[in-house]
This record gives structure tokens, C-alpha cells and sequence, in this order.
């Protein structure tokens, strides 16, 4: 018995340093390489509810993808799927549930990124431009 808790503890010991390397997004975030004109866009999930995340123009939607209940995931809307227009809107659907939210227009900032937080009361979810 005393001899696991020793070899437990030496592996420990050795792999505790390597963990930070492993903690998600480096120094540069999460966007690995953006072409010029790419709008970066981090959802925030605080919810209890997985969500679709599309994007809205001119009453043209785009699928963005999903993001986990309790996870941020990073995406990059092309310009493409913005066209012209200054602004754009993002739905969050909750999987399994009808309810769905409909952000206020977002203004188009490439020199940013842009977070939308989704609280658990999603009316009290937000956006920031950082």
C-alpha cells in the first residue's frame, strides 16, 4: 500500500507542471489563423441548454453551430454571410425547447472580437466587443 501511494504521488509530481499546456487556448485565443475581413464571434454559454447559434441578415440565416450548456466556443463569420449590411443579429435555439433568443443588432467590428454571453435568464444575456 505504501509503496502505490509513493508511485501515485511520483506521477503526480510529474505530471503536474505539463497541466497548464494543456488548459485550453494559447496566448494568441482561440482563433488559430482569421483570413482578413473575418468577423470573430466567442458564445459564451452560462446556460443549462446546448444551443444552435445562427446568424442573421436580412432575414437570411446561416448556421454557425452548437454550443455546449456551460462551455464558450469560438467561431468566425465570414464575410459572405454578412454581405454589405453594418449589422447582424444572432439567435441562440435551445435544443429541446421552443424558447430561443434574438440578439438586439449587432454592429460589425473586425477590429474586435465579439462575445455574446447567454445567461441562464437568457433576457439578461449580453454583448461585448473586446
Amino acid at each position: 500500500i505504501m509503496a502505490r501511494r509513493q508511485a501515485r504521488a511520483f506521477v503526480l509530481a510529474l505530471t503536474l507542471p505539463t497541466l497548464p499546456a494543456c488548459a485550453g487556448a494559447s496566448a494568441a485565443g482561440p482563433f488559430t489563423s482569421p483570413a482578413d475581413g473575418d468577423l470573430k464571434l466567442v458564445v459564451e454559454n452560462h446556460a443549462w441548454s446546448d444551443v444552435n447559434i445562427p446568424v442573421e441578415r436580412d432575414g437570411a440565416r446561416f448556421r454557425l453551430g452548437m454550443v455546449m450548456s456551460q462551455r464558450d466556443e469560438p467561431f468566425v463569420i465570414k464575410p459572405r454571410m454578412l454581405g454589405d449590411t453594418p449589422s447582424f443579429r444572432l439567435v441562440a435555439e435551445l435544443i429541446g425547447s421552443p424558447e430561443r433568443l434574438i440578439s438586439r443588432p449587432i454592429e460589425v467590428r473586425r477590429d474586435a472580437v465579439t462575445y455574446w454571453t447567454l445567461e441562464p435568464t437568457l433576457w439578461m444575456s449580453h454583448v461585448t466587443f473586446r
